[in-house]
């Protein structure tokens, strides 16, 4: 089960991101009851997709972005951010932006890294509520409506990252 992890609320815009764990989950949905209220609202959320080399899963994962987002009442765009890939993704992303102006196609020629792939696309967006997502699709885009929600219900959201051990 997904959990919220590296969530920070930041006076604009605001960052999100997930990945799995059942043990947080079950503590993200206690946190989110029905009588909690929206404290933060945001005009857009813009998504960057970092990829190299993901021909295969881009239309697989746009698809389910799209209709996961589909219940939210917020503009949103699709930032693919590509490292230059050499088996078509590019070109499988064109083809999608042609169809949907939401989704963008960035390439970045002679860099490689998540890190800077994501703080690229993050830069061409005029988003406040930013997020990145794998395109490999190791996390599940139907989480994003909640997230979405529970960014906007909790004025502060953290995370604490550690070992077992002791410094």
């Amino acid at each position: 089960m997904p959990r919220l992890q590296d969530i920070h609320y930041l006076s604009q815009p605001t960052v999100l991101s997930c990945s799995p764990s059942k043990e947080s989950n079950e503590i993200y949905a206690r946190g989110l009851g029905s009588d909690m209220q929206v404290v933060n609202s945001f005009r857009k959320f813009g998504l960057v997709i970092p990829t190299l080399n993901e021909a295969g899963n881009i239309p697989v994962l746009l698809d389910r972005i799209r209709t996961a987002l589909l219940s939210l009442d917020l503009d949103y765009e699709l930032l693919v951010v590509d490292d230059d890939s050499r088996d078509g993704t590019q070109d499988v992303v064109r083809k999608h932006a042609d169809a949907d102006p939401r989704i963008r196609l960035l390439v970045r020629r002679g860099q490689r890294g998540l890190a800077g792939a994501v703080i690229h696309g993050w830069r061409y967006t005029n988003a406040d509520l930013l997020g990145v997502i794998d395109a490999d699709l190791q996390h599940p885009p139907e989480l994003l409506p909640d997230l979405i929600e529970g960014v906007q219900i909790l004025p502060m959201v953290g995370t604490r990252h550690g070992t077992p051990f002791r410094d």
